[in-house]
């Protein structure tokens, strides 16, 4: 059944945008055609355009396909969609270093032209090496092409559900977290800082286990947040949107008497060899070649 509908999305400043836009069958494809923004657009004018496309339609003509987008083109439209809710606003900047650092051979294809083959040769070099960037690469990929299917260019999603039996499993995936007993832990450690890790590496790792704090506050501790005692993990870090005051112990403070000897007090407190923040692949491959200590 044919119709046409004004469809309304929120923008990045917070409010309404308003489109007006139709659905029809053309060259036998139900396809979704854009008639231009309201109010710009009237009501009568939209009725007029609905007219005409059903009669280029009817007369064999056909209406114009719209450009194909480019997987990066999908990829800053899935953006779009989401980035209204995301609380950092780093974490777009992440989608967008991730996908075209590590998906560059298909990044500039059309989505058209991209199969599952392709997104698995992209996933293969870090699916296993990498477990959690192979998971946040396909994830991201997915919602871009998810935003294709949506957009009817294309009909099927190759990061989708194609990949599952294509892909090894992950260790652990689907249970919980193993877990040291506490009389474990110092032991652990030991191990830790035993290891030829970088520095920070290990001590951000000590932290996490003194403060029971998430991987990315700790990972993203600046010494401005420091307050004698008193660790303050700003609204945007923490799961809840809400500043959380963390009391340190004299445990975690002799952490920071070492990072602060180990840095330039600046920054963060716990920078890879480059100064930027520790990734998460850090900690993990740390903590995996500990395994079994």
């Amino acid at each position: 059944m044919e119709s046409h509908s004004l469809l309304m999305r929120a923008t990045r400043n917070g409010r309404l945008s308003k489109t007006w836009s139709q659905r029809l069958h053309n060259n036998g494809k139900p396809a979704m055609v854009g008639l231009g923004s309201y109010p710009i657009v009237t009501l009568a004018e939209a009725r007029a355009k609905c007219v005409e496309n059903r009669r280029a339609v009817e007369q064999g003509r056909g209406l114009r396909s719209p450009t194909m987008p480019t997987v990066a083109e999908a990829l800053e439209k899935a953006i779009e969609t989401r980035e209204q809710h995301w609380r950092n606003p780093r974490t777009a900047k992440a989608w967008r270093s991730s996908v075209h650092n590590h998906a560059a051979a298909i990044i500039d294809r059309r989505v058209d032209q991209v199969s599952t083959a392709d997104v698995l040769a992209v996933l293969n070099p870090v699916w296993t090496t990498k477990p959690e960037l192979g998971r946040k690469l396909r994830r991201r990929l997915s919602m871009a092409f998810k935003w294709a299917v949506a957009a009817n260019h294309i009909t099927t999603n190759p990061a989708g559900e194609a990949l599952a039996g294509l892909l090894p499993r992950h260790a652990g995936n689907g249970g919980h977290f193993d877990s040291l007993p506490a009389s474990e832990v110092p032991a652990a450690l030991g191990v830790i800082d035993a290891s030829a890790a970088f520095w920070s590496t290990k001590a951000a790792i000590r932290m996490l286990a003194l403060t029971a704090t998430r991987s990315s506050e700790v990972r993203g501790m600046r010494w401005d947040e420091i307050d004698g005692d008193v660790w303050t993990i700003p609204a945007d870090r923490t799961k809840t949107a809400k500043p959380q005051r963390v009391p340190l112990s004299s445990a975690a403070l002799a952490v920071l008497g070492q990072a602060r000897s180990l840095s330039d007090g600046r920054g963060y407190v716990f920078p890879n060899r480059h100064g930027r923040q520790t990734t998460v692949e850090a900690l993990s491959k740390l903590c995996r070649s500990a395994e079994g200590w």
